[in-house]
């Protein structure tokens, strides 16, 4: 497997594409801790995920990523059950916004600490653990509408068009470290964040991208397993469109 014996930390793993993506490395062989913000959904995912895969190799801890203090105590969770740490993933994340005259600063402001500033603030964190691994890689999450400009959601596309750039920095600069930093850029995708678009606006966009569907969580998981594995050793910077060909239409 691609991950024997390697570390991933996930955030925003409770639920949805986060979840995909903790199981897809633990299938694949690795350890995982994950956070979230749901305490509920988070403990009981691990449950499960400890029958089916073993208590020793998954972990969950509660976490806000925009409480940038946090990620002390993410670190020390990590240090306390494994003497190592090979991949990161900023996953979490939240939708909302809305056009440039709507909203106030407060609302700006809460999507991009939880979507961006988090993300500044993890890589700081984490990346003496991913140097000491030799070979480190975070895989961050963007989103199509950070390259698509529309007069809704200004805040959320805003922060996802700020993630990567900071991917594209993050990885010139942590190069010499032999960390790479990459991120996947999905398109429409079938979660319950979606449960707050409108029917007529998502069957819109479904039929906007070529393939004709929405993607699944799955298909998100694997391209961040790519990027994470040394199958991608030799790329870093990168965005990884997974939509369909809804960026291309």
């Amino acid at each position: 497997m691609r991950f024997e014996g390697k570390v991933a930390l996930v955030t925003g793993g409770a639920r949805g594409q986060g979840a995909a993506i903790v199981e897809q490395f633990l299938i694949e062989g690795a350890s995982v801790v994950y956070t979230d913000i749901d305490s509920d959904a988070g403990l009981k995912r691990q449950d499960t995920l400890r029958e089916q895969h073993g208590s020793d190799r998954v972990r969950f801890l509660r976490q806000d990523v925009s409480a940038l203090d946090s990620w002390l105590e993410v670190v020390d969770f990590v240090k306390l059950h494994w003497p190592r740490l090979d991949v990161l993933v900023n996953n979490a994340g939240r939708t909302g916004g809305r056009g440039l005259f709507e909203g106030d600063a407060t609302e700006w402001n809460a999507i991009l600490s939880t979507n961006l500033t988090s993300v500044w603030a993890s890589l700081r964190a984490v990346a003496p653990l991913l140097e000491q691994s030799g070979h480190g890689a975070v895989v961050n999450t963007a989103s199509i509408f950070g390259f698509l400009a529309a007069p809704v959601s200004i805040a959320y596309q805003v922060s996802k068009a700020g993630v990567v750039m900071l991917t594209r920095a993050a990885a010139l600069e942590l190069a010499p470290l032999n960390i790479r930093v990459n991120c996947v850029v999905p398109g429409v995708i079938d979660t319950a964040m979606l449960a707050g678009v409108p029917a007529d606006l998502l069957a819109t966009r479904t039929k906007r991208a070529p393939m004709g569907r929405m993607g699944t969580p799955e298909e998100v998981a694997r391209a961040v397993l790519f990027l994470a594995s040394e199958d991608a050793a030799f790329v870093t910077g990168i965005s990884l469109f997974i939509d369909g060909g809804y960026s291309i239409n």
